[in-house]
């Protein structure tokens, strides 16, 4: 499970790229997870075989972070595979409906 961090659209798309061609070849199994769906949508565009998984948590600083992280706003945007929800932290309500459209949900950290 690889999680790509955000800082900016500019810099996504490099990280991206970077990312798809350090591991185009690799043979090992692997998903790509982000609290970004833009990065998804990005990376899914380079390689429409990997699976990518959409990461939440209710608990998010700042306005854009709480719409987008917590609400799960676009999330249709980047068409993940799944869904990777804080479970210490989660709005059961938001993850029944994501169940509902179709959405498989696993939680994390789980130890």
């Amino acid at each position: 499970m690889i999680e790509l961090k955000h800082t900016n659209n500019k810099l996504n798309k490099i990280l991206v790229k970077r990312v798809y061609e350090l591991l185009k070849d690799y043979s090992g199994k692997y998903v790509i997870v982000s609290f970004n769906p833009l990065i998804l949508k990005q990376y899914k565009k380079l390689d429409k075989t990997v699976f990518v998984g959409r990461i939440g948590s209710k608990d998010a600083n700042g306005f854009l972070n709480k719409l987008v992280i917590s609400n799960f706003i676009f999330v249709g945007l980047a068409k993940p595979d799944f869904i990777s929800f804080d479970v210490y932290n989660y709005d059961e309500e938001k993850l029944k409906k994501l169940k509902e459209k179709g959405y498989k949900i696993i939680g994390w950290p789980l130890r």
